[in-house]
C-alpha cells in the first residue's frame, strides 16, 4: 500500500534534501527515518536523466518506511524542461510509489508569487490533483514568493489553493525586519483559524530561522528540516535535532 503522510498527526517533521543519484538520496531517506523524521521531502532538481526511471525512483521510495514527497521547481538542471515535462517526472515518482507530489501554485502559467490566476492553468491543475488522488496519492499546492506579505495576503492566496483541490497548501515568504516577522506570525495563526486544508507557512530571510523553529506549535502541519549541512547540495532548513528539540522544550499550544 502507498505510504501516505499522517496529517492527523500534526506538526511533521520532514527531512529535505536533493542529490545527484538515487543511492545517495537513498541513503540520506534510511538516514532520515533513524534521525526520527516523519517524513522525507526529496529535491529531484539535481538528477540526471537516467536517474529519474519508474524503477530508479522505486529504490528510492522503498528505501525507508517513511512517505516521500518529491517536488521539481523550475530550477531543474536539464536544459529544455518545461512543466509538462517536469510534471512527467513527477508522475513517474508517483507511480514509483511516493506518498505526496508537488503541485506549483502557478503550474502551466508561470506567475508573479507563484500565483496563477488563469482559468484555463487552475483547469489543469485540478485535473492534475485529481490524478494524484485518483492514485491514492497526496498533492501539496505550493508558492515560494520569498517577499513581505500581510497576513491576508497570505491567508487569500492559501485559500486559492485551497479551492484547487490540495491535500497540503504552502507559502514560503520572507522577514527581513521586526514588523514582517511579527506579520509572519500573524499570517500563521490566522491561516490556523481560517483554513480548512492542512497548511505550510515558513518565513525565509533573517528571521527565518526563528519563525520555522516556532511555527509547529502555532498549527503548521508539516515543516522541513535538513540531516546535513556539510554535503555537496546543502539545504538552507534547520537541522531536524535542533528542530525537534525545540519543539518538545517550548510547552506552548494555540488555544
Amino acid at each position: 500500500m502507498r505510504k501516505r503522510f499522517p496529517l492527523e498527526r500534526a506538526p511533521l517533521f520532514t527531512a529535505i534534501f536533493c542529490d545527484a543519484s538515487i543511492d545517495s538520496l537513498s541513503q540520506q531517506a534510511r538516514a532520515a527515518w533513524f534521525a526520527g523524521a516523519d517524513g522525507v521531502c526529496v529535491e529531484l532538481r539535481n538528477l540526471p536523466r537516467d536517474e529519474r526511471s519508474v524503477a530508479k525512483l522505486r529504490a528510492l521510495i522503498d528505501a525507508s518506511p517513511l512517505p516521500t514527497m518529491c517536488c521539481l521547481y523550475r530550477s531543474d538542471i536539464l536544459d529544455g524542461t518545461d512543466d509538462a515535462a517536469r510534471t512527467k517526472t513527477l508522475f513517474a515518482a508517483l507511480d514509483a510509489g511516493a506518498a505526496c507530489i508537488d503541485v506549483m501554485g502557478d503550474l502551466y502559467d508561470p506567475s508573479p508569487r507563484e500565483w496563477s490566476r488563469k482559468p484555463a492553468a487552475i483547469a489543469k491543475q485540478k485535473r492534475l490533483i485529481a490524478q494524484i488522488h485518483a492514485a491514492g496519492a497526496q498533492a501539496i499546492v505550493s508558492s515560494h514568493p520569498l517577499v513581505a506579505l500581510p497576513p491576508k495576503e497570505v491567508l487569500a492566496q492559501l485559500k486559492d489553493f485551497e479551492k484547487r483541490g490540495a491535500d497540503i497548501v504552502k507559502l514560503v515568504q520572507k522577514a527581513d525586519t521586526e514588523e514582517e516577522f511579527l506579520d509572519a506570525l500573524r499570517a500563521t495563526m490566522l491561516c490556523r483559524r481560517e483554513l480548512k486544508t492542512p497548511f505550510v507557512h515558513l518565513v525565509s530571510g533573517a528571521f527565518g530561522d526563528l519563525h520555522r523553529m516556532i511555527a509547529p506549535r502555532l498549527g503548521i502541519a508539516l515543516t522541513f528540516a535538513t540531516l546535513d549541512k556539510r554535503g555537496a547540495f546543502p539545504m538552507p532548513q534547520p537541522p531536524l535535532a535542533n528542530m525537534k528539540g525545540v519543539f518538545e522544550n517550548l510547552r506552548f499550544s494555540m488555544p
